[in-house]
């Protein structure tokens, strides 16, 4: 009769202890940033809690796709399958060398970019080129000086400096969720964050 009573302790014990590690249905996804080792260059991929993606820089070219794969491989573990945006922030080498080997393994939404290249180094002009050829196939949108986060939470942001800003984001929190209209090169977008997963 006693080793019936802990039958139910037991099964309590043991629900407890798997609970942490089980899913939670319904729990929001986090804010995912994976920062790349591209060896000297810069790659970082952004990954909203509603799985809108921002990769910021491909890396090298070459070396066999090293930097390709390695976005790759973050790419499956943020569990996407497409990118939505890549921003290249400049065309050096080692920064949008590696757009045609990320084309070619990935679906790219848009490309963000400054603009024409103005420099004229024969390797520079020759990155430029390769992501020439590839962002024809997408989109483009090129970001010009203006373009800004125009409302938090719904409150607009078009009378306030950097700091206020600042101040809006943690003044407008819902809870722990904070939503952002930001629009660049034409385009807009709202992006919900939970604040909990910016620490």
């Amino acid at each position: 009769m006693r080793r019936l009573a802990m039958i139910p302790a037991v099964f309590l014990g043991l629900c407890l202890w798997l609970a942490p590690v089980a899913p939670v249905i319904g729990a929001p996804k986090p804010l995912q940033i994976y920062f790349i080792d591209v060896e000297g260059g810069q790659s970082t991929l952004i990954v909203d809690p509603q799985g809108e993606s921002l990769l910021i820089d491909t890396g090298w070219d070459d070396f066999n796709g090293r930097d390709a794969n390695r976005i790759m491989i973050a790419a499956k573990s943020a569990g996407i399958d497409h990118i939505d945006d890549v921003l290249i922030t400049h065309y050096h080498t080692d920064h949008a060398g590696g757009v045609p080997q990320l084309a070619s393994q990935i679906k790219i939404g848009t490309f963000f970019d400054h603009g024409p290249n103005t420099e004229m180094t024969t390797e520079t002009r020759a990155t430029y080129a390769a992501y020439e050829k590839v962002a024809a196939q997408a989109k483009r949108v090129t970001v010009k000086p203006g373009d800004e986060i125009l409302a938090i939470n719904g409150q607009s942001t078009s009378n306030l400096i950097l700091p206020d800003v600042r101040e809006a984001i943690r003044r407008e929190a819902v809870g722990d969720k904070l939503t952002l209209l930001l629009e660049s090169g034409g385009k807009q977008r709202t992006v919900v964050v939970t604040l909990k997963d910016l620490v």
